[in-house]
């Protein structure tokens, strides 16, 4: 699970770095997984951003649909202390994304976030 976490951290940090490095960020369009993956809205918007035709006035999300919508993720209490500890280890450096945009906009992004008062235990050279 920890290792989990963690490549999932590093994925996010590589994109925010890619991002950051080429300009990037007023062309990116964000669907928070998975309550905009079946809203209609939110596809409209992102076809919009991307300036994008829509082949009817109406959209129809036929097919596969997300069938995450109205489950909720728990984990165990385990899982909750093995978090916790990757984020108290985590260099200040790898959280820092989540103190802004698009992350800031997510309640969930509070849990990857220590004040600065709560120093990392690992401390990187």
């Amino acid at each position: 699970f920890q290792w989990y976490v963690v490549q999932w951290i590093e994925i996010e940090n590589r994109a925010m770095e890619f991002l950051q490095r080429h300009n990037l960020h007023d062309r990116c369009f964000v669907l928070h997984s998975p309550q905009h993956l079946n809203d209609v809205n939110q596809i409209r918007a992102m076809f919009e951003f991307f300036d994008l035709p829509l082949k009817s006035d109406q959209i129809v999300l036929s097919g596969r649909r997300n069938q995450s919508i109205g489950y909720k993720s728990l984990n165990s209490a385990p899982e909750e202390e093995q978090f916790a500890q990757v984020i108290s280890r985590l260099p200040e450096r790898y959280l820092e994304i989540f103190r802004h945009k698009p992350y800031s906009n997510f309640g969930w992004s509070s849990r990857l976030r220590r004040s600065k008062a709560q120093p990392s235990l690992h401390h990187a050279h």
